[in-house]
């Protein structure tokens, strides 16, 4: 199977330049039919120890550029009556870590704007047509996380980008709503959860599947 693939630069965080790429797409390529959102930064430092900008900047670009995004596509997709957006979220949108305050805010965000979107598309009656995912994965092996840490890395690995890739695309392929990679993750979550607040809190302070601050 051939394809013709075509790249473009954007600075997502600009909502202005992300409207000239939306139209640019529909002129050279046509109609988009699935809409990644998996830009991010990770600044990975202590709340007190960020910058004004660098918070902004995280803020921006992992969490506005999905609106920004959004609002460029998503009419298309509705007058099409099809489409799918993806937003790309993390682990550190369910679970809060230390030296990810921003990050942790930004992935949080996420997940609300997709749960609301979600009920604004079911408003509308048009919650079939469009389908929504969003993907948590736990720390990878992409260089964004300088200092990964899992006490125990045989449940509770770096994810391997390739078989993430594998899993997203399969999850997208299957219209899931919410998944969490590895599963494992979500399964610790979701029955920690049935505990006492303080339960879910001890428990990820034992797996101590964390970070260390980026020193620069």
């Amino acid at each position: 199977m051939q394809c013709k693939a075509y790249a473009y630069t954007c600075d997502v965080s600009n909502e202005n330049q992300v409207e000239e790429l939306a139209d640019k797409v529909y002129r050279e390529v046509g109609d988009v039919d699935i809409l990644i959102n998996n830009a991010g930064v990770l600044p990975g430092k202590p709340l007190l120890e960020l910058t004004n900008k660098q918070i902004k900047r995280t803020l921006d670009i992992n969490t506005l550029a999905h609106m920004w995004t959004i609002r460029q596509f998503l009419p298309r997709m509705l007058e099409r009556g099809e489409g799918h957006i993806v937003a790309i979220s993390s682990v550190a949108g369910i679970l809060g870590c230390s030296y990810l305050v921003d990050y942790c805010a930004s992935k949080y965000a996420v997940i609300g704007l997709m749960a609301a979107l979600q009920e604004e598309l079911y408003e509308m009656g048009r919650d079939e047509q469009i389908q929504l995912t969003v993907i948590c994965p736990s720390t990878m092996d992409t260089g964004l996380v300088q200092n990964p840490k899992t006490r125990f890395p045989s449940m509770l690995p770096i994810l391997n980008v390739d078989k993430a890739s594998d899993i997203i695309i399969n999850s997208i392929l299957r219209n899931k709503r919410l998944v969490v990679i590895p599963t494992i993750v979500h399964v610790i979550y979701k029955i920690s959860n049935l505990f006492p607040p303080q339960v879910p809190l001890l428990l990820q302070r034992f797996l101590d599947y964390t970070i260390d601050p980026n020193i620069k």
